[in-house]
């Protein structure tokens, strides 16, 4: 469904742009993009949640929202 997201607003705007950076050589996300997306787990990780400062990111996002709009969900238990 998510893909079909995807392709639905590439064929809208002509383009597709999530405010993403790569994290720093340590895992963690620079303060401007806190918000650490997995893709080993397709989780993402809020600054507070339980696990954050364990989790190594792969992308780092400066919103919840882009980081569930770039297909990534909200990791479980965490409130």
């Amino acid at each position: 469904m998510r893909y079909l997201f995807l392709l639905s607003m590439v064929l809208l705007t002509g383009c597709v742009t999530f405010s993403w950076v790569l994290p720093l050589s340590n895992g963690d996300c620079p303060v401007s993009h806190e918000v650490k997306g997995n893709a080993d787990s397709g989780y993402y990780h809020l600054p507070g949640f339980l696990y954050y400062d364990k989790v190594h990111a792969e992308k780092c996002f400066r919103t919840e929202w882009e980081a569930a709009r770039a297909g990534f969900e909200k990791a479980g238990g965490e409130h």
